[in-house]
Formats: C-alpha cells, sequence, structure tokens
C-alpha cells in the first residue's frame, strides 16, 4: 500500500473516531435513561422492514453517487489526495467507516436533537445543512466542484428521512457506505 492510500486510510479512521465522540459523550452523560438515549441518537438496530426503504433510498442515492462523479474533473481526480478513490481494500474499509460514522454524527446526534427540538424535517434540513459544512473542503481542489454542494444537501436529505422513518442510523450508515465505496470505486 502506497504512502497517499496510508494517510487516506488513517485520516478517515481518525474523522470516524472523531465524528463518534459527540453522542458517545451524549448516551454516557444520560445514563439515567440509557434506552431513550441511544434511541433519541439513533443508536438501534431497527425494523427489518426498514431496511427495504433503505435499499430504494440507497439506489436513489447510487445515482447520486454517478451524477456526483461525472461532475469532478479529470485532472481533479488524478491529483493527490482530492478525491476518496478506493485503490485498496484498506482504503475502502476506511472510506466505509467515516460513512458509517457520518451518519453518527449528522443523522444520529444533530438530527436526533435538531428535530426534538424543532421538529422533524425542520431537523432533517438542518442536520442536511450541517453536513454540508465538512463536504465545503472539496472547493479547495477546485471551484467548478460547487455543483458537488447541493447533490451533498440532498443526500443530507435522504438519509435524514431514512432516520426519520427508522430511528436508527443503521440503515442509513449502511446505505452511506456502499454509495461512497460505489462512488470511491468510479472514480
Amino acid at each position: 500500500m502506497c504512502i497517499r492510500d496510508r494517510c487516506k486510510t488513517v485520516n478517515n479512521i481518525a474523522t470516524a473516531a472523531l465524528f463518534c465522540v459527540p453522542t458517545l459523550v451524549y448516551v454516557l452523560v444520560k445514563r439515567r435513561t440509557p434506552a431513550a438515549a441511544r434511541r433519541l441518537m439513533g443508536l438501534t438496530l431497527g425494523e427489518r422492514t426498514d431496511y427495504l426503504w433503505t435499499a430504494l433510498a440507497t439506489v436513489v442515492l447510487g445515482a447520486l453517487a454517478f451524477a456526483t462523479t461525472l461532475v469532478i474533473p479529470a485532472d481533479i481526480i488524478g491529483s493527490a489526495g482530492a478525491t476518496n478513490r478506493i485503490t485498496t481494500l484498506v482504503v475502502g474499509v476506511g472510506v466505509a467507516l467515516r460513512s458509517a460514522a457520518e451518519e453518527v454524527l449528522f443523522r444520529g446526534f444533530f438530527q436526533g436533537l435538531l428535530a426534538r427540538k424543532f421538529g422533524r424535517w425542520p431537523g432533517i434540513v438542518l442536520q442536511a445543512l450541517l453536513f454540508l459544512l465538512p463536504h465545503l473542503v472539496i472547493l479547495t481542489a477546485g471551484m467548478q466542484l460547487w455543483p458537488i454542494l447541493p447533490i451533498q444537501f440532498v443526500v443530507g436529505v435522504i438519509l435524514g428521512w431514512v432516520r426519520s422513518r427508522h430511528d436508527s442510523v443503521l440503515p442509513g450508515a449502511l446505505s452511506h457506505a456502499l454509495v461512497n465505496v460505489m462512488a470511491g470505486l468510479l472514480l
């Protein structure tokens, strides 16, 4: 494995760990009501039927991921560290872990708290806006990548809907990881 792949993997795993910290702290602080805290954070398995809806969402998200790969210019795809291009199994695992951790942070922690305070749809929209923040860094690779941002917002709304429908981040985490790995293989 080359140095660049090692760096990507370490970065993805470290980011995944950091993204899970707020949810972990929240659940630990709310230890008098751990079941309610886990449910609010979406840390449940969900029902079997939840995964059927998630399969449909995955198809939509896969189409959006494919559209996103078409927007990225070839010179940016080729530049070092500009994309999550998957070249080894270890890089793929890192991408999947980071995707799952994004679900824990954005759809679990943020959406759980925002939906409780403002309601279901405002919580979904607000977490989708927060989901854009770490994706703004793509603009450092080139301003021509701006069309990716509205796509990321739509992805945040779809995954937020999946989470709110199922009270679990797991179906969305599986979908998000699968779509990001597929996109990384397409690049």
